[in-house]
This record gives C-alpha cells, structure tokens and sequence, in this order.
C-alpha cells in the first residue's frame, strides 16, 4: 500500500510548511491562506529576555503551529487533528485506517531510530517529522521532510521504536471562494501599525536596529552554540525572513481569485523585504564563523534592519489604502528587474578586474566552514552570443572574484547599451542596490541579485552562465567534488546616449563577482 505523492517544498518552507503544501497539494486543493498570520513582529522589554540577549526579545508569531492548521481548514477546507482521532489505539493501527482511507499521516519521529541520521541528530535525539505514506508487512513507506526529502522505507522496529505524536489530515468541504479579503489583510496592517494597539511594530523594528548598532553583544548572543540557527538572534531573524515570503504567498493566492489593483506589486515587495531579513542573518552567520562584528559591520546590520523596516512601514500604509479604497497608491518604488536594452547588443567591451579581485571561492577559509570553488578552467567565452568575459584562473593562488562591499569601479571609456555580471551568492540568495554613474554627473541605482552557487535555478531573472563540478578545499585537501555548482549572468540597461564613468557595486559581501561585461 503506498499513496501517489510527492513532498512539496517551496523556498522559506520548513518541515510544517512542507507538510501542509505537501497534504493540501495531495488533495488536489491550494495551502497559501494558511500563511496569513505569518507577518508579525515584536521587540520584547529586555526583562522578558531570560538570557538578556537581543534573540530573546524577537517575537516573530512562529511559536504554535494551531494557527497555520486554523486557517488551513478556515480556508481550504482541510481539518488537522493531533494526537486526538485515535485515543487508546497503538500507531500502526492508526497508520493502517488512514492509509486505507486515502490519507497521509505526519508523525515525529526520534532520529537515533533513523538509519540514515547524521550522527550527531542520533545523539541529540533530534526530533524530526516524517509522512507516513504507505506500509507494508517489514516496514512504513515515510517522506523524510528534514532530510532526504524523498518516499524512503522505515523498518517497521525503528519505526514503532521512534515514533512520537501524528497528526492525521481530513477534507472536510470544499475551498472558500468567497474571501473577506479587505477585513482580513486590513486588519493586519492595522495590528502591525498599532490602530488599536498600543505598539507600532514597525517602530520596535527601528528600535532593535538601534540595539544592534549600538549595545549588541555578539558573543554573547552566540554563547553556547555550535550551530548558528541555535543562536535566538539568527534563528529568529531567519523567521522573519520566512515568514514575509510565506505571507507574499497569501496575497498572491487572494490577488489569483480577485484581481486586486497593484496587489501584485505588494507581493514583490514582501519578496524584497524577505530577502532583506534574510540578508541580515547571512552576515551574522558570516560572523558566527569569522569573528563578532565590528562597529562598522555592526551598523550596516543596523542599517539593514532599519530599511526592512521601513519598507514594511509602508507596505502596511498601501494595504491599508487598498482595502479601504479598492486601489493601491504606486508609491514605493519596486526593485528593477534585469532589463535588457532595447537595441540588440552588438558588441562587447570586458571589464578588467585584477586590481579589483579580493577573495577566493564561495566562502572563507575557517576551521569550521569549507571552503568551495568552481571548476571552469580553461573557459574562455559563454553565454548568448558568444558574449566574451575576462574570467579569472580559479585554481591558482590569487584571488579569483569580487566580494561586494561597495566598491567603485572604473569602466573603459565609453556608451553602453546595457552592462552584464557574471557572479554568484553564497549562503544564501540576495539582491541588493548597485549604481552606474554618467559622465554628466547622473547616478542610476538598481537592484542586482545572485542566487546562491549551488542552486540550479536562478531565483532574480538571471540566466545560468556556467554550471561545472565544485572544487572542495579543506586545508591541504583539494578535491573535485560531485555537487555542481554555478555561475549566474545579469544583464541591465544603461542609456545608451550618455557616457558611463564607473559603478559602484552592492554593499554586501555574500554577492561575488567574477566578470563584468559592458554592451555596446
């Protein structure tokens, strides 16, 4: 007996929100509303943190997952029991009714029973949650949600040995169509911007940027920790960044039934700010394994959070408007997309970058972070019509990309129709501001992102540049490894009548560039 179904697991999804796409997908129904109350933030009085670290005062709203499983039956007809359907009756029986029903279960399970468990998850007794999606007579068929991600079988002792509470999923009607979406999206912005209450969230955001440039203590936010999403602060940052992006899928699942004026401009903008947070947990990570952060690292965090803050300010302003009028006011500014020149590029002119370069590699030699790089010797030219980079030799000594942190760059002499990027991301995916400055004086800024090197599927509108095998250099040991990893082009349109002088690259030193190519 083993169910037709696949997991499904979209970016910011963790095991609960897989598991909910993965069920509502399997009974042919949507999952997006059950996300609806996952923008939410607090910055908590510093005697409510009991370890009086600035992690302890984030309130994110990721504390019970009652909420999610709420609205997933309010809006897609889809009731979540746990632990309640079968008092008194032992695990397989359960597994045995459901499955025979045409029903998935989710149970917990403890790793040390799981083969296939890191060790150190089998020392720590790490809880993790499996669906149960068929049986038979040695074993249960489970999607391992945290790990393989894929229909594995369990021998039926480990399974009976480790198992913990389930939750068993029923369709009960229909998906609501008819949606009160005004009330239920206007009252959200209103909680968010105090109306009502007596903290505007978006001001305790500003406060903890302040903390964070001013009085954060880094070490001891880290204390104790051997990962970095163990630490408060990363963690629930991490959240945050999530939980944007899981609401964005809300207002675009709304957006899809109603045709909502320039509501499809405010989920670009909660996919921006999503990226933003998760900007800021990339740096800290970067400091987990590098060092606490000076002050000037200490205020670009700062100044970061603060500009998630206010972009969110203003995204409650604009929702506000549209429940209320039915329009939305254009008037926060959307991130440029890759925007190719209208005239087709003819020629190509390639940035030299040797006086520029200033890492090796998608990360930094640590004794706790290996050190990864890719494999394109001997490339001399890809992409769309032969366009030619100058591209640095990867396995020599020297440096062989750039780590943005605001860099200005001088660009040869001349009119361009449209500049293009070969590069990357590493831990992580990010988009972030960059500017070409004229020669009349004139600065144009844009956005440019890169997603992350071992990601296959470009998340900013880029094209793959170059896909190849990773080179892993831990210490003295260098080997080619079997995970591919790839590079990314980007292409923007300049105005093709003016003379570019130079540009000024992203402040942000997760996003590396390896070549720079100016279109004529």
């Amino acid at each position: 007996m083993l169910l037709d179904i696949s997991l499904k697991q979209e970016k910011d999804m963790y095991c609960v929100e897989s598991e909910i796409a993965t069920v509502a997908t399997f009974y042919k129904r949507r999952y997006e509303m059950a996300f609806l109350d996952a923008w939410k933030f607090d910055f908590l009085p510093p005697e409510q943190s009991p370890e009086g670290t600035l992690g302890g005062r984030i309130y994110t709203g990721f504390i019970e997952d009652w909420w999610m499983w709420g609205h997933l039956e309010e809006f897609h007809g889809i009731r979540v029991l746990w632990n309640e359907d079968y008092v008194g009756k032992d695990i397989m029986y359960v597994v045995k009714t459901e499955l025979e029903q045409n029903r998935p279960i989710s149970v917990m399970m403890d790793s040390f029973y799981l083969p296939w468990a890191h060790q150190y998850e089998k020392d720590t007794h790490y809880e993790t949650l499996m669906m149960v999606v068929g049986m038979e007579e040695n074993g249960v068929y489970c999607i391992d949600i945290h790990s393989l991600k894929r229909v594995v079988l369990l021998p039926l002792d480990a399974f009976l040995k480790g198992h913990k509470q389930y939750t068993v999923f029923l369709p009960m009607r229909d998906e609501t169509k008819e949606i009160n979406w005004r009330k239920l999206f206007g009252d959200r912005a209103k909680r968010l911007l105090g109306e009502g209450y007596s903290i505007n969230s978006f001001d305790s955001m500003r406060a903890l940027a302040d903390c964070v440039r001013d009085t954060m203590d880094f070490s001891m936010e880290i204390k104790g920790h051997h990962h970095p999403l163990n630490a408060g602060i990363i963690r629930n940052i991490e959240t945050l960044g999530r939980g944007r992006f899981l609401f964005s899928s809300a207002i675009k699942y709304v957006d899809e039934l109603y045709h909502i004026n320039n509501f499809d401009k405010l989920y670009e903008n909660f996919k921006t700010v999503s990226n933003m947070w998760h900007l800021v947990k990339y740096q800290m990570i970067r400091h987990f394994y590098t060092g606490s952060p000076d002050k000037a690292a200490c205020k670009m965090i700062g100044e970061k959070i603060e500009e998630a803050s206010v972009l969110e300010e203003k995204m409650a302003h604009l929702i506000l408007e549209c429940t209320e009028k039915g329009i939305v006011a254009d008037t926060v500014k959307l991130p440029s997309k890759t925007a190719p020149s209208e005239e087709k590029v003819k020629d190509f002119v390639f940035v030299e970058l040797k006086d520029y370069l200033n890492n090796k590699g998608t990360g930094e030699m640590t004794e706790t972070y290996n050190f990864n790089t890719l494999d394109f010797e001997g490339m001399k030219a890809a992409g769309p019509d032969k366009l030619h980079f100058s591209l640095p030799c990867i396995l020599e000594e020297t440096y062989d990309n750039i780590s943005c942190t605001g860099q200005t760059i001088k660009i040869p002499s001349g009119k361009y129709k449209s500049i293009m990027l070969v590069g990357c991301s590493f831990w992580g995916s990010f988009s972030e501001k960059m500017s070409v400055t004229y020669s009349d004086g004139q600065k144009k800024e844009f956005y440019i992102g890169f997603t992350c090197f071992d990601s296959g599927v470009p998340l900013f509108g880029e094209s793959v540049f170059y896909s190849g095998n990773l080179i892993e250099v831990r210490k003295d040991i260098v080997r080619r490894g079997e995970n591919k990893g790839h590079l990314f082009l980007r292409e923007h349109a300049l105005d093709a009548n003016k003379e570019v002088t130079e540009i000024q690259l992203p402040n942000y030193p997760n996003i590396l560039i390896y070549g720079i190519s100016m279109g004529k």
